[in-house]
This record gives C-alpha cells, sequence and structure tokens, in this order.
C-alpha cells in the first residue's frame, strides 16, 4: 500500500522473530514505539492479510504486532473448523474491534459476515482493515447490540486508537475531559427477523447478557452456534454475572463447551514452551463455577454452544 497514512513493517521481521525466541511482548513496547512515525497506521503481515493498527494505539496491540492474528485472537482457531463447515445463513461478528476476527472468517468461509463496531475510533479502523484486505463478503455496522432497541451514552477516549473506554464502564479509567457520545444500540432479534443467522460470536466486554437477549427469537427459532467471550469482572460491574450469562446459555443450548486462555507465565522459559502449545485449555462446569468463585476470577472464559 503507498497511501502515505501508512507504515508498512514486512522490515521489521528481525524483531518479531525475536519475540518469537523470547516472548515477553509488551517489554519490546519501547522499541516499537520509537520506530512508529507518530500519526501513522501500521501495517502488520500476519496470514497473507496485512492489518492496521494506529501508532497512537500501538500498546493494547503489541500482541498483533509482534505475534501476528494467532497471537491477537487465538479463540478464532477455536472454531474455524466450525466455521468452515457452516453452508447456508449469515455470520455475526458482535464486537468486531479492529476487524482481526471478522478478516480470518472471511478467510474460511463464503457466508455473509456482519461485523458490529460501535466505537467511531474503532470503526474508521475496521474498514480500513476490512477495505484493505478486499474482504467483500463482511460488511460493517457502525452500532451497538443489546437488550433493546434504544441509544446508549458512549464514553470515547480523546487519544482514539484501540484505548477506549466501552459503555458507561464503572471499570476503566476515562481521560480527562472524556467525550461523550450518542450510540445507536440494535437487538440482533431487531435486524435480523427474517434471515437465517448461522454462527454468532459476541466479544462486548461485559455487555454478554444483554446481546444474548437481544438475540432471544433468533436463538429460539433457529439455534445458530454461539461463541460467547464472558468476561466475569466486568458483568459484574454492570449488574450481571459469569453464572447468569452461562445459564442463559445452558437453557437454549445442550453443549456448551468451555475454554479458559492460557495466561502467561512469570517465567520466560514457560513462556517459550508455552507459545508452541494451544492458546486454550478445556475446562469442565464444575471448574467454571469453582474459578468464579475464586478471589482471582479469570478475566474471561469462552463458551462455544451447539445444539
Amino acid at each position: 500500500m503507498t497511501d502515505g497514512l501508512y507504515q508498512d513493517t514486512e522490515n521489521l521481521w528481525w524483531l518479531r522473530r525475536i519475540a518469537k525466541l523470547l516472548p515477553i511482548h509488551h517489554r519490546y513496547y519501547p522499541l516499537v514505539q520509537s520506530l512508529a512515525v507518530p500519526g501513522k497506521f501500521l501495517l502488520v503481515p500476519s496470514l497473507g492479510f496485512k492489518v492496521a493498527i494506529p501508532s497512537a494505539g500501538l500498546k493494547p496491540c503489541m500482541d498483533l504486532f509482534l505475534g501476528g492474528l494467532q497471537a491477537a485472537v487465538p479463540d478464532f482457531f477455536l472454531v474455524q473448523n466450525v466455521l468452515a463447515d457452516l453452508t447456508n445463513g449469515v455470520v455475526l461478528d458482535v464486537g468486531a474491534n479492529l476487524g482481526c476476527w471478522s478478516l480470518l472468517c472471511s478467510r474460511v468461509s463464503a457466508l455473509p459476515i456482519v461485523a458490529f463496531e460501535p466505537e467511531p475510533t474503532l470503526f474508521d479502523i475496521l474498514t480500513r482493515n476490512i477495505q484493505t484486505n478486499a474482504a467483500r463478503n463482511v460488511d460493517l455496522r457502525n452500532v451497538a447490540c443489546g437488550a433493546e432497541d434504544t441509544s446508549v451514552a458512549f464514553h470515547r477516549a480523546v487519544s482514539g486508537g484501540n484505548g477506549f473506554t466501552l459503555l458507561s464502564d464503572p471499570g476503566s479509567p476515562l481521560p480527562p475531559d472524556p467525550e461523550v457520545i450518542d450510540v445507536k444500540c440494535c437487538k440482533l432479534d431487531t435486524l435480523f427477523v427474517d434471515q437465517d443467522v448461522a454462527f454468532i460470536k459476541i466479544d462486548v466486554e461485559g455487555f454478554e447478557w444483554h446481546v444474548l437477549r437481544g438475540a432471544a427469537d433468533i436463538i429460539a427459532r433457529r439455534k445458530p452456534v454461539l461463541f460467547v467471550e464472558i468476561h466475569p469482572p466486568q458483568l459484574l460491574d454492570r449488574g450481571k454475572s459469569a453464572a447468569e450469562v452461562y445459564s442463559l446459555l445452558k437453557s437454549s443450548y445442550p453443549h456448551v463447551a468451555l475454554y479458559l486462555p492460557r495466561q502467561r507465565a512469570k517465567n520466560k522459559l514457560a513462556n517459550f514452551f508455552n507459545s508452541y502449545r494451544s492458546a486454550h485449555q478445556a475446562i469442565s462446569e464444575e471448574y467454571f463455577f469453582d474459578a468464579l468463585q475464586s478471589p482471582n476470577p479469570p478475566p474471561q472464559i469462552y463458551a462455544l454452544c451447539r445444539a
């Protein structure tokens, strides 16, 4: 790409190789920041894609910058075969962020994909990534998904990039004098009343229950495959719980598989060997509820639901 807004990072292959051998990703941030041109989007090569990330929002994107899409969205690889086997319907990416998940989905599935991202700055980057990589089966929607058709207050980060706070999030620090915007919020049931929905991925950092309630009719009628990232601490901030989300899933799906992301170890050698293992471990329902009762519950748990 020759657009002056972009900085290609193909020539930093050596840094990515070092990071593979010594996976202490966020320790590399000062070096990467010094190599980034202020005000430009960095193009990260990965799996045949080029993913744009803003230099102003580089810090939370270090996994993507150094490890590529495999490191940024390892959860996708839990369900890529499920997606590849789908033959009818629409795939929904609720909480699309920069578009990494939608890009990978477009590679393995020819079905129409609808990606939702309400934050305007992220939506701009999402649009760039989908267009740059010619993912023609991806339709983009700059709206939030929830339990009601309404509008919601959204705190937008002053600095832009990926360092934003979510819908009225009491657990996230706000920048000084944050810009508050109204964002359109829709129920999935309203948007897809007459369409066959085959798969829904939900990553909304604490609003999982609300999105599921807004998709109650779709779930009851169509039984799409669900892949939900459950965020126990953030759900509590919003008056809900991971147990309530799990109960909602189990009430509609007989098969709910649970996965826990492998956490980075403090030992560098352990991290090196972990980089060659699966990024997730399957857990039982009993383990799930025990983990929720622990003093430090996991920040995220994945649920794959099938009829």
